[in-house]
């Protein structure tokens, strides 16, 4: 392409129902592997062939065989609906008749269909049925609304792992649960992973996959403690422990110091917060004209302060920061 070979010795064989992920950096060709085998580029040397058929043989008739996807929405914006349905029905030669128009004239617009009054999704809802719908997260991840407290925790990503260690506490999103039995007829688990950048996989044996079966959930995001294992270039991470992120929403915090720079910040913080705990709330006030606190204050140790409730008090109006100590 462009006097630029991009495929030497490439072969492939895609059987009906079969499903292959073509993936790359770009510019290695990726596209350009798709126009040749749906018949828009003509290979300098080689051959495509659907059920023993060339494609050029096949010729216009190849859209009986297969739909090329591309990745862009072909859809035009300046054109409605029905201009863009009926475009795409002269482009697959479907006749309809002569209609000039989908839908009676009662369609022409929707306001007489009653909708049901629904609530918005949550962020949560809508990446979980993004996962149902197309196998993968599009809009976002659900470890974005854990970022804080993963980076509190000090829990790892899967692209912090080096050699120098062999222990971590890594977060991710299970894609998938893959459960076998041993020779010794004992059961383990490959358990699928994603985080924002990067797929992996964990391997569960019988004693903590007894343990964490219940959690063994796609779509549900955990922190998983994990021994790696290197063999030449292959990576194992072999699960100590797995327990869900929310989890970590819910314990409690043992001191917790706040910086306001204003006294009646306070007032708001204690409203924040409920009795029957044991974590202490300690806060610091930066008072007018200087640099530095200068009064430290303890609200008390008998309050409820978990990673929620911190998050719900970093906004308060008047709070600088907030540490857990």
């Amino acid at each position: 392409r462009n006097k630029k070979q991009i495929f030497k010795n490439f072969n492939l064989n895609l059987k009906e129902k079969e499903i292959i992920l073509i993936a790359g950096d770009n510019g290695v060709g990726k596209t350009s592997l798709l126009d040749t085998i749906s018949g828009l580029i003509n290979p300098k040397t080689g051959s495509i062939k659907i059920n023993g058929k060339e494609i050029n043989e096949i010729g216009e008739f190849r859209k009986n065989y297969f739909s090329y996807i591309p990745h862009k929405n072909c859809l035009k914006e300046n054109l409605s609906i029905n201009e863009n349905l009926l475009s795409w029905l002269k482009l697959l030669n479907i006749e309809i008749n002569n209609q000039d128009y989908l839908f009676d004239d009662e369609f022409e617009n929707f306001s007489h269909i009653p909708l049901p009054e629904v609530d918005n999704w949550t962020n949560s809802e809508s990446l979980e049925k993004e996962f149902t719908a197309i196998g993968f997260y599009l809009s976002g991840h659900p470890l974005n609304e854990y970022e804080q407290i993963i980076k509190d925790k000090k829990i790892k990503y899967y692209s912090d792992i080096n050699s120098s260690e062999t222990k971590y506490k890594i977060a991710g999103t299970i894609s998938y649960v893959k459960e076998r039995k041993s020779q010794r007829g004992r059961n383990f688990a490959f358990v699928g992973l994603t985080d924002e950048n990067n797929q992996f996989e964990i391997t569960l044996f019988s004693d903590v996959l007894f343990k964490v079966r219940n959690f063994l959930i796609p779509g549900l995001s955990i922190i998983a403690e994990v021994e790696t294992q290197r063999n030449d270039n292959n990576l194992r991470l072999l699960t100590i422990d797995l327990f869900p992120l929310e989890e970590l929403m819910k314990k409690n915090i043992n001191v917790l110091k706040v910086y306001v720079n204003n006294p009646e910040t306070i007032l708001k913080i204690r409203d924040r917060v409920e009795d029957k705990g044991n974590s202490k709330i300690l806060v610091q006030i930066l008072m007018n004209g200087e640099d530095k606190y200068q009064t430290e204050l303890k609200l008390g140790n008998n309050f409820i302060v978990n990673p929620s409730i911190k998050a719900s008090i970093k906004e308060i109006e008047g709070v600088l920061k907030i540490e857990e100590v």
